[in-house]
């Protein structure tokens, strides 16, 4: 039996909450989870039921985001070091959103080699960013010494990962994301009813916080296009207002005249997954960076065909063609041709997402991600 520990400090439900789920339910039995994550982050009911009989969870004793730089990363390490060491953890796992990691996740990752854990894994769910001039050397310089304080890194695609070893100067370990399948939920019709769209209607959906990397901007204005020629298409996006411009922005562009009532921003929802059934396509329209995209494996799972952006780790998911559809990212145009080219042909439609439903089970399995995870936590070769 081995013991480990969990630290999460995004302060809104994100990949690496949903990521850490899928590793707790299949995870194999034997062994013991922690899960530590800030009192209040949103998903804190999720985990509660999701992690009931499959891991203790603990609250955080720090604010829910990054703290002053070094001041705060030396304060988080200083108050979390003792609870750590009371866990007596035979590894720890320390999520990180982007590279290099904010300074509350160096606090995370002090703190571990302070309570002397046995091993120390930072998993990088999403591409660097580095910027330039004297930032780029800044945050370079944070990379490097996060990738010092881990005995190992961890990243979800194999273009993820080059891109994190090549901002930090050491290797890191691939290990795609997964998930398991999903439970038989409610009724398409009931879920769209929920979301307030219209039974019987072809609709787009899209799941992911309202970023501007996301991509939503592009997907409107291709809506606007694609609602132009099928005057019953709607769009769902699922997403907490991440950034309060990004959130403007959609408002009004949802508020044009040509898309009322055909556009629905639906705010954050527990267990997103859930309504991917309710889709006729799921998009994945993301912009500079997507390091993996579980929106794509989302609609997979689901057997829903998937247009994504092609970029970052997304052509590692979608197969284009065979699963899905990739277009260039942030054409507009591009997104159209793709959205209307599936609306027009359900065969099509139906037959990449049977193929998609297969690849996932293939490849991006939750069991097999579980296990490479306990590979790399306990120091197992690559």
């Amino acid at each position: 039996m081995a013991r480990f520990l969990a630290l999460l400090q995004s302060p809104r439900f994100g990949g690496d909450d949903a990521v850490l789920l899928e590793l707790l339910r299949a995870w194999p039995a034997g062994d013991e989870w922690t899960v530590a994550l800030n009192a209040t982050h949103p998903g804190r009911p999720v985990y509660e039921s999701e992690s009931a009989g499959r891991a203790t969870l603990t609250l955080l004793p720090v604010p829910s985001d990054a703290e002053p730089d070094a001041p705060g990363a030396a304060s988080a390490a200083l108050r979390l070091a003792p609870a750590i060491a009371a866990a007596r953890p035979d590894a720890v796992l320390i999520s990180s959103g982007g590279f290099p990691p904010t300074s509350l996740t160096l606090g995370f990752l002090m703190a571990a080699r302070l309570a002397r854990a046995p091993r120390v894994v930072l998993a990088v769910h999403n591409e660097p960013n580095l910027g330039g001039g004297l930032r780029a050397v800044w945050r370079g310089w944070r990379g490097r010494l996060a990738r010092a304080l881990s005995d190992e890194l961890v990243s979800v695609s194999a273009d993820c990962s080059a891109k994190v070893a090549a901002a930090c100067g050491g290797s890191v370990r691939t290990i795609p994301n997964g998930a398991t399948p999903r439970p038989a939920g409610e009724a398409p019709g009931a879920l769209r009813a929920e979301l307030g769209v219209p039974a019987g209607v072809p609709l787009i959906g899209a799941i992911g916080n309202l970023e501007a990397r996301k991509g939503f901007r592009t997907l409107l204005e291709a809506f606007r296009l694609v609602a132009a020629k099928r005057a019953d298409a709607r769009l769902v996006v699922v997403g907490a207002p991440a950034e309060p411009a990004e959130e403007f922005a959609l408002r009004a562009l949802a508020a044009d005249p040509a898309l009322s009532g055909r556009v629905a921003l639906a705010g954050y929802r527990p267990r997103a997954w859930r309504h991917v059934p309710a889709f006729d396509i799921v998009a994945v329209p993301s912009l500079r960076s997507e390091s993996f995209g579980l929106a794509a494996l989302d609609g997979m799972l689901a057997g829903k065909p998937v247009v994504a952006a092609r970029v970052g780790g997304l052509p590692e998911v979608v197969a284009d063609g065979e699963t899905g559809l990739l277009v260039p990212p942030g054409d507009p145009e591009a997104l159209a041709a793709a959205l209307e080219r599936l609306l027009a042909d359900p065969g099509l439609a139906q037959r990449l997402g049977e193929a998609g439903r297969a690849r996932a089970a293939e490849r991006f399995s939750a069991a097999r991600m579980a296990a490479a995870y306990r590979e790399a936590l306990l120091g197992s070769p690559k």
